[in-house]
């Protein structure tokens, strides 16, 4: 099983396209391409992580998308997500877990905080909020991750394609000594 996270599909978004200059004509376009870029990287019996904001529309339009996608999906909660919608589709089998705010876990000696909206958590080595919502803006402190489909970590894949569990950690190993070294400036911590 590979772990994966993404954020701010915005499946049946009518305007997202324009919004957010996703590289798409239509948001039917946009549908196909998201599913045929998640079902290109995920396989059955993989988890993903998905970060809020899901899906525009009823509770069947939901359904639909879900039933193309595969792999089991764990959502966090956002602000265009209908609690009524996730909770009946969480009681119904088509999402493996729903959190309202976040959801916590360790991996390789990190923590990771999944949100919906960024957290700021405090400038601390080895510990990151993981989330979407801002799409394309960057985030504004370092140990933040944005994951969404329209952030700038995904400019050089396929658009939409969720990020594997160990593609964020190598990025985390690469962004964390410039972490460390902030925390330790802002503490006044000298390094010999």
């Amino acid at each position: 099983m590979t772990i994966y996270f993404t954020s701010d599909s915005h499946f049946r978004h009518k305007k997202i396209v324009e919004f957010e200059q996703r590289p798409f004509e239509s948001t039917e376009e946009m549908n196909e391409g998201l599913i045929k870029a998640w079902n290109n990287t995920v396989k059955s019996g993989d988890l993903v992580y998905h970060l809020g904001d899901f899906c525009f529309g009823s509770y069947n339009e939901w359904i639909n998308i879900i039933e193309r996608l595969n792999g089991e999906i764990v959502l966090i909660k956002g602000n265009h997500d209908s609690s009524d919608i996730i909770k009946k589709a969480h009681k119904n089998g088509y999402l493996n877990e729903v959190h309202m705010i976040g959801y916590y876990m360790k991996s390789n000696g990190y923590i990771l905080n999944l949100t919906h909206y960024p957290m700021e958590i405090g400038n601390r080595p080895r510990n990151f909020n993981i989330s979407g919502h801002i799409h394309a803006q960057p985030s504004r402190m370092l140990n933040q991750v944005n994951v969404g489909v329209d952030s700038p970590l995904n400019f050089n894949r396929p658009f939409g394609q969720p990020i594997s569990q160990d593609e964020l950690i190598a990025h985390l190993d690469y962004i964390n000594p410039k972490v460390e070294e902030q925390f330790h400036i802002e503490r006044g911590i000298t390094i010999w």
